[in-house]
């Protein structure tokens, strides 16, 4: 996992800016589920059991995975699964894992990192004069909330800052020693 490359600082302008700016709620959690023992020619299995974990919004991820393969020489496979990754859909999900491959044993790890959040409101006002005649008759107030639009964000900076939060989960629960930190979006 330490080969991912994120940016770090990026992630916390994006929180900041989301979490102060938009959000009136915003509740993250991860977690994070292991898989030891299966021998390489049960990938399938292994597959199966981590996508099973996995069934949100209808989305089969079994076969999304099941073109996981080894090679010789590879040992590791990285993978990283986004859903409802635009910000208009009020939840996040995104799965980022590995499959290790020592001799004929496959180990796997993987963390699933959630956001779900709101959209704050703003309190708009429009005061409307009355008028006969031209005379002022008086001003009436309407008041109203609408929900607060959300400034461009891209894919890339999503994508990033979930990457963030599953590295550092993986970090604090000492599965990860070193988070491959760059001081720019463009160098991921």
């Amino acid at each position: 996992m330490s080969c991912v490359k994120v940016s770090i600082e990026d992630a916390k302008q994006l929180q900041l800016k989301l979490e102060r700016g938009y959000f009136s709620n915003w509740n993250e959690k991860c977690e994070i589920r292991e898989f030891h023992g299966y021998r390489a020619n049960q990938i399938e299995s292994l597959l199966q059991k981590i996508s099973d974990g996995l069934r949100i919004n209808g989305v089969d991820i079994y076969s999304k995975m099941s073109g996981i393969r080894f090679a010789k020489e590879v040992d590791v496979k990285i993978f990283y699964f986004s859903f409802g990754d635009k910000l208009s859909s009020s939840v996040v999900h995104f799965e980022m894992g590995a499959i290790t491959k020592c001799n004929s044993t496959l180990d796997a790890l993987s963390c699933l990192y959630t956001l779900n959040f709101s959209m704050g409101r703003t309190l708009l006002t429009r005061t409307k004069k009355t008028r006969f005649l031209g005379i002022n008759c008086g001003k009436e107030k309407e008041s109203w909330y609408e929900n607060k639009i959300l400034g461009f964000v891209t894919h890339r900076a999503l994508i990033n800052f979930c990457r963030v939060k599953t590295l550092n989960e993986f970090q604090r629960q000492n599965f990860v020693f070193r988070v491959n930190d760059v001081n720019s979006l463009d160098k991921i």
